[in-house]
């Protein structure tokens, strides 16, 4: 009984060293490459229905993502500077390692 419970686990042990990954992921690296920046068009706008909380934010260009933003955030950073569908931002991207990148719409000094 003794025997075979230090089999299973040798069994055990060789498996999880021999099929796992050898050396650790590590830690997101932001900050450690430069940022790239670039322009992109604000393709839609969608204000919140009922139930949501944010308006999403949809771009083209540079890179191509949604961003959600609260509604406070969109009439202080948006509307108020009379940006729409149609209209130019900058947006950067800041590089993550192993970890996915960052994607910000510079926009209200962020």
């Amino acid at each position: 009984m003794k025997s075979e419970i230090i089999i299973i686990t040798a069994v055990l042990a060789s498996i999880l060293i021999f099929t796992s990954c050898l050396r650790p992921v590590g830690r997101c690296s932001y900050g450690s490459e430069p940022a790239k920046i670039g322009t992109v068009k604000i393709l839609s706008i969608e204000k919140p229905g009922k139930g949501e909380m944010c308006v999403i934010i949809r771009v083209r260009g540079f890179i191509n993502h949604s961003f959600c933003y609260s509604e406070s955030e969109y009439e202080k950073c948006f509307a108020s500077k009379g940006l729409k569908a149609g209209s130019e931002v900058k947006a950067v991207v800041y590089s993550g390692g192993p970890c996915p990148p960052l994607f910000r719409l510079v926009v209200c000094g962020q």
